[in-house]
């Protein structure tokens, strides 16, 4: 052996002697030594919804025990140290939140989001808590004075008075398998101590890991462990019952830190138990040390690696390793002048089965997709999760693109079939697109972004379907793109600007409200239809900051239409379903309504079937509060989607407007006639008024009068026109044509006089 393998073990060595010292031990409970040595980042699997949650969710409390050492307790500097402390401040910067902790045991009363440790389930409220996964087993040790030398064994208990701890399910467990024996409940541990150093106790039988800990830190030295009884039980946590996803979330942290629970247990190691190695047994022990920290961490490198590189819930290649794979199929193909394949797929609503049946539910299932994924391809291509409900499949070596589509339809109908868990049925969809190399692209990022783009595609065209990718496609992509990007500019820079098209009272024919229809300036393009951009709105999140925009300039203009028109005059503007939701820049609009003192009923909110379908507690909240604020509502496109009575019921509607494509036909011996007759008389039984869109000729009109419609509009009275123009017509009579050559200087007066009067205050607060 040469001398430096010598100092090498002599290092060692020394180093096992410190560490096994209970000095060293007490530095660590106490957190002296360091914990906050450098580790990589967690790999953990969260899907979009969970990261999306957390981003909404930085502070979450927890609700901490104070002195239940040394798993958690409050130190000497009121700072919550121990066990289950060492987990969450571990994943606090992997999940980018703080965790709040406050005394649960002097707080009592305060609701807490997560309980940190519960070793009971029996004394946590189903009801207001979840419980987690394990993230520790207990063991139960005896413990006796060190002078009795008759009781060696959990069999030399019978009879005998034995301290347990009255709060814990030790006793009911004890009880049910050895009766024999006589407990005696004790409230702390101290007490328990001091029952057996004056022999009113003739054991105790505590948690391991709390007692080695306290009579450690105590100095206590006349006790005696003989052995463990065989019971276990699991330290979890509780997170509130109407957060599952918070479960979820700390179910797959509690998987990824469970390489670091051996460090985190090691740092709360008090042990008075063990005894101290001879020096000859020592050497032994580091000569086995050395061979297992080499086999060791060759283990962790391999785990290291897979973990980079495979999902750990599916078990199949990551986003990772198909970035990898497919650089390597790219070069490989173009260096040998091969076709393959890239299958995109997407799990259809797989949001919902996750909302219904819970995350652990939505992971089996996803566990199940993998393998029959599998399944679906030969042994020469690989599947790979990305993600969430995302996978990927790379087809290799193909003689002609017709295989892709081949896997792809055998893909669908695989995963169309019935799936079964936990003794229940479920049918999903999915969406898949393709791409090939090197007809479609020559890069792995293009590859990529195409694929995803035919994905999409497939979506729109119904779901539960395969689209190949075509230029076309990409083509389409890049102009959305860059309405996308003007879009925004577009906000900035004031380019809006909202048309009215009046609505009249077909009795009198007379122009009582108007429907207000968003334009856009485009520096280049001139006046843009919503056509040719509000889907793509949609689609960017961007239609909440245009759907406010036109409510407060709506909101502006109802006061100019109300003073020169009618004070009874109203404005109707279309919301889109993606503009409710929890963060809603809705919620602020009946405030404003109440601030402007804008009189009830003179907005309008025309919404679709499509919302109604999908009416959540915050859509439903949104809906209440604009109603208690004055507005009204109206029902869009009536007639084109579910036009079901039940989703009438849902929301209190005052007006039904029946789409155009049943009037641009419609005739006294039509089946539309039919149709919008019947409309007409089941709103009229429930209470509400109707109004017929698209209007363009006078048969149309004396039709829709002769079956009682109450309001019409359309090009036979008027195109819609900014709101100048507007009340130009207003003054000297509507036309469908643009413009009416007119003496405007008295209108344009009055449109100057209302502005300048009425107008500047409410902007003000508007702006506000």
């Amino acid at each position: 052996m040469t001398l430096i393998n010598v100092l090498k073990i002599a290092k060692v060595f020394t180093l096992i002697l410190v560490l096994s010292s209970p000095i060293h031990a007490l530095c660590k409970s106490q957190n002296l030594t360091s914990t906050n040595s450098y580790h990589s980042k967690l790999s953990l699997d969260l899907s979009r919804e969970e990261k999306a949650w957390l981003a909404e969710h930085k502070e979450i409390t927890v609700g901490v025990k104070h002195s239940w050492k040394p798993l958690e307790f409050l130190s000497e500097k009121k700072k919550f140290r121990g066990f289950t402390m060492d987990y969450l401040h571990a994943l606090e910067p992997e999940l980018g939140v703080r965790f709040k902790m406050f005394n649960i045991d002097e707080n009592s009363k305060k609701e807490a989001d997560v309980l940190s440790s519960v070793a009971n389930p029996n004394i946590v409220d189903s009801k207001k808590y979840l419980l987690t996964d394990p993230i520790l087993k207990f063991s139960y040790a005896i413990y006796v004075h060190k002078d009795n030398k008759k009781i060696n064994k959990i069999e030399d208990l019978n009879e005998k008075r034995v301290a347990i701890f009255r709060r814990g399910q030790l006793a009911n467990l004890l009880s049910k398998d050895f009766s024999y024996i006589n407990l005696i409940n004790t409230d702390v541990i101290e007490e328990a101590f001091n029952e057996i150093e004056n022999g009113n106790s003739d054991a105790y039988i505590g948690n391991e890991m709390v007692v080695d800990y306290e009579a450690n830190l105590q100095g206590i030295s006349y006790l005696k462990k003989i052995g463990n009884v065989p019971i276990e039980t699991e330290l979890t946590m509780a997170v509130r019952s109407d957060w599952p996803i918070l479960q979820s979330i700390l179910n797959k942290s509690f998987i990824a830190l469970e390489p670091r629970k051996n460090e985190f247990l090691s740092h709360w190691d008090m042990s008075l138990f063990k005894k101290t190695s001879k020096l000859v047994y020592l050497t032994a022990i580091v000569f086995v040390l050395l061979v297992g920290v080499t086999l060791f961490r060759a283990y962790v490198l391999k785990q290291k690696l897979k973990a980079a590189h495979y999902d750990l819930l599916t078990n199949l290649p990551n986003r990772t390793m198909f970035n990898e794979d497919l650089e390597l199929e790219t070069k490989y193909a173009h260096r040998n002048n091969k076709l393959f394949g890239l299958i995109y797929i997407d799990l259809d609503s797989f949001k919902e089965v996750n909302d219904q049946h819970g995350h652990t539910f939505g992971d089996l299932l996803l566990m199940q997709v993998g393998k029959r994924l599998q399944h679906c391809v030969r042994s020469t291509d690989k599947v790979y999760r990305l993600g969430g409900d995302e996978f990927t499949i790379i087809l290799t070596d193909l003689d002609d693109h017709t295989f892709i589509e081949k896997t792809a339809m055998r893909v669908v109908k695989t995963l169309g079939d019935t799936f079964e868990i936990n003794q229940l049925t479920i049918n999903i969809t999915s969406s898949i697109g393709s791409t090939v190399f090197p007809y479609d692209a020559i890069d792995a990022e293009s590859l990529i972004k195409n694929s995803d783009i035919a994905m999409y595609e497939a979506k729109k065209h119904g779901k539960n379907c395969f689209q190949p990718f075509v230029q076309s496609m990409q083509d389409l992509a890049k102009h959305k793109l860059n309405i996308s990007n003007e879009l925004k500019s577009a906000i900035e820079n004031d380019e809006f600007v909202l048309y009215y098209q009046p609505i009249f009272d077909l009795k009198t024919i007379k122009a009582v409200k108007a429907e207000a229809l968003i334009r856009w300036q485009h520096p280049k393009n001139g006046i843009t239809s919503p056509a040719a951009f509000i889907e793509i709105a949609e689609e960017t999140n961007a239609i909440t900051e245009i759907g406010d925009w036109v409510f407060k300039q709506a909101l502006e203009d109802i006061i100019k239409l109300k003073k020169a028109i009618d004070s009874n005059f109203s404005i109707s503007l279309n919301v889109s379903p993606k503009q409710f939701g929890n963060n809603s820049l809705l919620n602020h609009w009946p405030k404003l309504l109440r601030e402007l003192k804008i009189s009830t009923n003179s907005i309008g909110i025309e919404i679709t079937e499509g919302l109604l379908l999908d009416v959540n507690k915050s859509t439903t909240k949104i809906l209440n509060d604009l109603r208690e604020a004055g507005a009204q509502f109206l029902l869009d496109d009536f007639g084109t989607g579910y036009s079901s009575l039940l989703y009438l019921k849902k929301l209190d509607v005052d007006f039904i407007k029946i789409d155009k494509s049943f009037i641009q036909n419609l005739s006294s011996d039509s089946e539309d006639i039919v149709l919008c007759e019947a409309i007409i008389v089941m709103a009229h039984k429930l209470g509400m008024e109707v109004i017929a869109e698209g209007i363009e000729t006078k048969q149309q009109q004396d039709l829709l009068i002769k079956i009682g419609c109450d309001y019409g509009q359309g090009y036979l009275f008027s195109k819609p026109k900014t709101i100048e123009q507007f009340l130009i017509d207003h003054q000297y009579g509507f036309s469908k044509h643009k413009v009416i050559s007119h003496d405007t200087s008295e209108a344009y007066a009055l449109i100057t006089s209302i502005t300048e009067s009425d107008v500047s205050t409410n902007k003000l607060i508007i702006a506000r």
